[in-house]
């Protein structure tokens, strides 16, 4: 039998906890600075972000802290990284500040009767050339509704949806997504890979390659695909394959094809945006194994993005890589 002390001491400890929590205040100002810390790794540089003093964020993050009863950071040579309760608020952060940025969004459409903006963003530069043709097939059905190209967010989309800077962004790998309850991903279209060499290469009199044929070649990518980068990105290659040699360069797909032209190594890319440079001469595709290297492109978005013209967009996106060169 639990004796009776025991139990008003256990009544005692829930009913203060309580008070803890009902007395707990924790402000849109506080979670602004959470997701500022997050994201660039010291209160110096959240404070230059949120245009305080330091000595403001610092108090505020020591107010904070002292509520929720422990540390939220932790203080490391490299910066300041999330703990696990760090890590909780930062989701939680960018979830309320998103959807109060959306919210705001709304209302002003609503306020100004239909107009409105789409930031966009692709993670693959390439995509920014065909992408007018499908903004003015859209500008004429919605024409007051402008189309802001969101450049800065190419390497990274997901930051910027969550926190409401971003409203649809055309992704290709979409891996651990679903841990992000306020995005959804709807699916476009696929579009194959191809392998660009030089017109004199072997593989130019071969119908097809597989990853076994990567293993002499130095393979050249975009600097998006640096293996040393966090978090890495996947290469865009069969599974299995290792090429003997890869580099990665800073420079557009004219900086990398012409490297390829000069028989200097090989690159993969999509046959539409290699189609075009193709047709010049001096080089030559091959399909990657026997059934081809496919991937889907998918448009990432906020659940709570309402407006009738975002589902516009997004069929407009689904039609577009039909009248894309191949």
């Amino acid at each position: 039998m639990v004796k009776r002390g025991v139990l008003q001491v256990q009544r005692i400890l829930f009913i203060s906890g309580m008070r803890r929590f009902d007395t707990m205040h924790i402000d849109i100002d506080d979670l602004a600075l959470i997701r500022a810390i997050c994201e660039h790794g010291s209160v110096t540089r959240a404070a230059e972000a949120l245009h305080l003093t330091q000595s403001a964020a610092s108090w505020r993050l020591k107010k904070l802290e002292q509520q929720v009863g422990g540390a939220l950071f932790q203080r490391t040579g490299r910066g300041m990284k999330p703990n696990a309760m760090g890590e909780r608020c930062f989701r939680s952060a960018q979830r309320i500040l998103g959807d109060l940025a959306s919210l705001k969004r709304d209302i002003a459409t609503l306020q100004e009767g239909g107009h409105g903006t789409v930031r966009m963003a692709s993670e693959c530069y390439t995509t920014y050339h065909w992408l007018p043709k499908m903004l003015t097939s859209f500008r004429t059905v919605h024409p007051n509704v402008d189309i802001e190209l969101v450049v800065e967010a190419t390497e990274d989309p997901i930051p910027f949806l969550l926190n409401g800077r971003l409203d649809v962004a055309l992704m290709t790998k979409v891996a651990g997504l679903s841990s992000y309850e306020a995005l959804s991903q709807q699916p476009l279209f696929e579009d194959e890979m191809i392998a660009v060499t030089s017109a004199h290469h072997p593989w130019s009199s071969r119908s097809y390659i597989d990853a076994s044929d990567f293993s002499d070649e130095h393979l050249i990518v975009y600097q998006r695909y640096d293996l040393e980068r966090e978090p890495p990105r996947p290469l865009p290659l069969p599974q299995g394959a290792k090429p003997k040699k890869i580099s990665t360069f800073p420079m557009t797909t004219e900086g990398v094809i012409e490297l390829v032209r000069a028989s200097m190594g090989v690159t993969v890319m999509a046959s539409w945006a290699a189609s075009s440079y193709l047709e010049k001469g001096g080089l030559s595709r091959t399909r990657i194994t026997t059934e081809g290297m496919w991937r889907m492109w998918y448009a990432v978005r906020r659940e709570d993005e309402t407006p009738t013209y975002l589902d516009d967009f997004h069929r407009l996106l689904q039609t577009l890589y039909a009248a894309l060169p191949h």
